[in-house]
């Protein structure tokens, strides 16, 4: 309760001393893998690291628990290739505690069954929903960028895990704009290597180290 009031104020406050009829505030659905206690990894469109982020919260046990973005990267190789990764780090308050995955830095092949586990935008029970997948062929980025799915992601997914005997292998980071039944993520390797040594897993369900994440924008 106090972490909801909490929030209703600083929501409440942006909008009082934002300029009338000029700015409005969006809410943004997403999903991210607790890695550690206090940290997430999310996709940089869940975190809104290129716009004016006005606050951001993690659901925890159906409460918005207030975090921060702690580390963002938007890095394109290759405009013309649509080669890019964009992915963020984001921080609860140390007095909540997060379950946490482990991520396996290994490579996955095409045709190799997986379970994809994320929270729906429009789900107001905020639960996670598995469903299966499978890795496909696709040449739309470089293996070393990203990884093809055999499905398209639901609203809310991006951010999502994919996982394989209870170790997250990959994140889903949003859906093919050529083709109907395709979607993207990025795998544990390119994860492993953008949170260095700080993953320390706590449980081998990845539905209960997959969380929603909300981000609040200040949009023209």
């Amino acid at each position: 309760m106090k972490h909801t009031i909490i929030l209703i104020i600083c929501i409440l406050a942006t909008a009082l001393f934002a300029e009338p009829e000029i700015h409005n505030i969006t809410k943004i659905y997403g999903n991210g893998i607790a890695f550690s206690e206090h940290l997430i990894v999310t996709t940089g469109y869940v975190a809104r690291h290129t716009e004016k982020l006005d606050s951001i919260v993690v659901m925890v046990n159906n409460e918005p628990i207030i975090a921060r973005v702690e580390h963002s990267v938007d890095t394109i190789l290759d405009k013309t290739k649509n080669e890019y990764f964009t992915l963020a780090i984001i921080q609860i308050d140390n007095s909540v505690f997060l379950n946490a995955c482990e991520i396996e830095d290994r490579l996955v092949e095409v045709d190799e069954p997986v379970t994809v586990t994320g929270i729906l935008e429009d789900d107001p029970r905020v639960q996670s929903k598995s469903f299966p997948a499978k890795v496909v062929a696709d040449s739309t980025f470089p293996e070393y960028v990203a990884c093809a799915l055999n499905v398209r992601m639901p609203g809310g997914f991006s951010g999502a895990a994919i996982s394989s005997h209870g170790k997250v292998i990959g994140m889903t980071f949003g859906n093919s704009t050529r083709k109907a039944n395709t979607s993207f993520f990025y795998d544990g390797i390119l994860l492993s290597e953008y949170i260095r040594n700080q993953n320390r897993p706590t449980t081998t369900d990845v539905s209960k180290c997959t969380y929603q994440v909300r981000s609040y924008v200040t949009v023209p």
